[in-house]
């Protein structure tokens, strides 16, 4: 998603179609999409927990599935993010 993505979907929410107020709204819908994609990424496999499945993004920029964390010993210098699945998945009460 791109950030231009990010606040046209603000303004679609908003209603509205300018003004400063817009901007300030944009601006915060931005700022919260931002975090929200980032929250869900992890750098820190030590306290990663187990029993649930993640993708993880490789320092050479591939990207794999695991069931477990714990399939990454051995090779966790080469992991530079990670995301639990369940984090990725989008809320399923509002899906159709």
């Amino acid at each position: 998603m791109k950030k231009e993505d990010i606040e046209k979907a603000a303004i679609d929410y908003s209603g509205r179609d300018g003004g400063v107020t817009l901007k300030t709204e944009i601006y915060a819908f931005t700022a919260g999409a931002e975090w929200r994609i980032n929250s869900a990424w992890h750098k820190n496999l030590k306290i990663g927990k187990t029993k649930k499945p993640i993708l993880v993004r490789f320092k050479n920029g591939l990207f794999n599935l695991f069931e477990d964390i714990r399939e990454l010993k051995g090779i966790e210098n080469e992991v530079k993010i990670f995301a639990y699945l369940d984090d990725l998945i989008p809320n399923t009460e509002e899906c159709v």
